[in-house]
């Protein structure tokens, strides 16, 4: 666990929107009701309830970030979007390059697997999607077919950017 992980239960409400008195009563538990943190997620210093942010995502889900899209790809970059989470930066990203001549294709398992894929199937005969996944993204320039993560994060999304050598970035506010 890496030492940002970990934060009062001040500074977790605010940065997840909730009200302190929420997380400390989850820390703590209230009126016959068992808190809903475990202790290797919370426990009190001096006072004071500092929790991690698995225990957070746990009981609370994602947290709320603003993240910027940019599109380096212009002679000056722009802003196309301010999302959420990365899941949304990363439908940001795909919506605004289908907008122009899609350089990126995005694939069902259906489509894969379907005669109109036999020829890409044959030039990446190492490519194995997997028979969960959701969407499979390709380009013609890239490195190959890469499968949608299964967690949308900064380094996910940004291993889907360099893979597929898209000229986008997200910066988080």
């Amino acid at each position: 666990m890496k030492f940002e992980d970990v934060m009062t239960s001040a500074e977790a409400a605010e940065r997840w929107g909730i009200s302190p008195v929420t997380v400390k009563q989850a820390c703590s538990g209230q009126r016959n009701t068992p808190p809903r943190f475990t202790s290797d997620e919370c426990r009190k210093s001096k006072g004071t309830w500092l929790v991690t942010r698995s225990g957070m995502e746990r009981v609370y889900g994602e947290e709320r970030i603003m993240l910027k899209v940019i599109d380096t790809g212009l002679r000056s970059p722009k802003l196309i979007a301010e999302v959420e989470n990365y899941r949304e930066a990363w439908i940001a990203i795909v919506t605004e390059d289908f907008k122009g001549s899609p350089c990126v294709g995005e694939y069902t398992l259906e489509d894969w697997m379907s005669d109109d894929f036999e020829d890409l199937r044959e030039k990446y005969p190492d490519f194995q999607p997997g028979d969960k996944m959701q969407y499979i993204y390709l380009t013609e320039y890239g490195e190959g077919p890469i499968v949608e993560p299964k967690i949308f994060n900064r380094e996910s999304v940004s291993d889907l950017l360099s893979h597929l050598r898209m000229s986008y970035r997200v910066d988080e506010e």
